[in-house]
């Protein structure tokens, strides 16, 4: 392993007591992690203080290789190869002759693994209609791998495109429809539960973000010697090129025509605002960016009534400069306030979004 240390890397190796010293109970025992400890050569705690520090961080000394062909090995493909896929995106759609409709935005995140806090924040900041997290998945191509439990995805089967709950179909539809624009293999897995990656965090961003998931078919996943096919990787590129270029202007990917409705509250939303009515507390809470109030009154008032309400929580804007933050704009081919210009987030491991 490498220690990376104020004063250099510092090269160590992982420690623990030989086969031949151990009983045969102790051969049976997963070890714990501290009874693990690297080894940097040092002949008391005074001589490694003197070399590291407590907290300094420690990495697997093994690069990157090729085994075969197209498959390569290396530690931390996940998630260093999303990052390259939605680099790459970027530097492709910068030299194309037709430029999208869309901004199309790239975030590298941190901290996914711990409660994917770098799309949690990235989601917030960008604020996009529509974006793609970029991860790895599962290859199940390997002995020891149940493909009754785990699905069927193969190194070399291409891009690994996700459905389910955390997925808005339009996304969905329209990234299965890019990959068969360019011919390209792809493969479908189904995930009836918030996804491990960061597009549960994205598809949660402020007041909802439509949001797909791309996965690299990946082996041996979070072990220092990953595997993936490089072709893989290729064609998540080609995929979300041709995804962003197909945007269109004021495409939202919006998959309903009608405000959902949940039984005994209404939702409405006007200029960035929103507006929530409980029956089971009987009152009407309006809510803005910048301040909230509530106002009590019978869950029974007659509608013209609600109506005034509603009107004293989303007054009308005549000037784009009165929006909050300058989100909303007066469109010229429309009558009514519109999101302003795309934003779209991306990360290698999170997002590539996009917004008009």
């Amino acid at each position: 392993v490498v220690i990376q240390t104020a004063h250099g890397p510092v090269k160590g190796v992982t420690g623990k007591r030989a086969v031949h010293l151990m009983d045969d109970e102790d051969r049976k025992k997963v070890p714990k992690r501290h009874e693990i400890w690297i080894d940097i050569g040092a002949s008391s705690k005074t001589d490694a203080l003197a070399r590291v520090a407590i907290g300094d961080t420690a990495t697997y000394d093994c690069g990157f290789e090729l085994l075969h062909g197209s498959i390569g090995v290396a530690r931390a493909f996940d998630d260093k190869v999303g990052a390259y896929i939605i680099g790459e995106t970027l530097i492709r759609l910068s030299k194309a002759k037709k430029k999208p409709a869309a901004r199309v935005v790239a975030v590298a995140t941190t901290q996914e693994e711990i409660g994917v806090r770098g799309a949690t924040t990235a989601a917030y900041a960008v604020n996009p209609h529509i974006a793609v997290a970029v991860d790895v998945g599962h290859a199940t191509d390997h002995p020891d791998c149940d493909q009754r439990r785990f699905g069927e995805t193969k190194l070399g089967g291409g891009p690994i495109i996700c459905r389910g709950a955390n997925i808005n179909p339009k996304v969905y539809e329209r990234l299965i429809k890019a990959a068969k624009k360019l011919r390209i293999p792809y493969q479908v897995e189904a995930e009836p539960r918030p996804t491990g990656t960061d597009a549960r965090a994205i598809q949660m961003g402020r007041g909802g973000v439509a949001t797909g998931l791309v996965s690299v078919p990946l082996r041996y996943m979070h072990t220092p010697s990953e595997l993936i096919d490089l072709n893989d990787a290729e064609n998540c590129v080609k995929l979300l090129v041709e995804f962003a270029a197909g945007l269109e202007r004021g495409d939202y990917a919006h998959w309903g025509t009608r405000r959902p409705h949940f039984p005994g509250s209404t939702l409405g939303r006007r200029s960035g605002r929103s507006c929530w009515r409980e029956s089971r507390s009987m009152r009407t809470r309006c809510a803005s960016r910048s301040s909230s109030t509530t106002v009590s009154r019978s869950w029974r008032t007659p509608r013209s009534a609600t109506s005034r309400r509603w009107a004293r929580c989303f007054p009308r804007r005549k000037t784009a400069a009165g929006s909050p933050a300058g989100r909303w704009l007066i469109s010229p081919s429309h009558s009514t306030t519109q999101p302003e210009a795309p934003a779209c987030s991306g990360t290698m491991r999170s997002t590539c979004s996009s917004t008009y």
